[in-house]
């Protein structure tokens, strides 16, 4: 098992679903925001929430997200807005 903890799934309208507002029994509903494949919501007591991909998964897909760094750009750009996007842009 990964130590990977992806906090935002994206639901099938493509919009995010922090894991917080995760339904934990919904099965192929949460995708990954970076390949599409589906995640599941791993909603415990003994450790903080979190998606993951489902088994078997990742050993046909290369997915971006294969590190916390990754992870943490991913969250980056959701925590982004528009207007910030274009400063950002703009400065570069």
């Amino acid at each position: 098992m990964s130590d990977i903890s992806i906090p935002v799934a994206l639901d099938p309208y493509g919009n995010p679903v922090p894991i917080e507002e995760a339904i934990r029994f919904k099965s192929d509903y949460y995708c990954c925001p970076e390949c599409g494949e589906f995640l599941e919501p791993r909603k415990g007591t003994s450790r903080a929430h979190f998606y993951a991909h489902k088994k078997g998964v990742l050993e046909d897909t290369d997915c971006s997200l294969s590190s916390q760094a990754d992870i943490d750009r991913m969250v980056d750009d959701l925590r982004t807005s528009d207007i910030e996007q274009e400063e950002k842009e703009r400065q570069i």
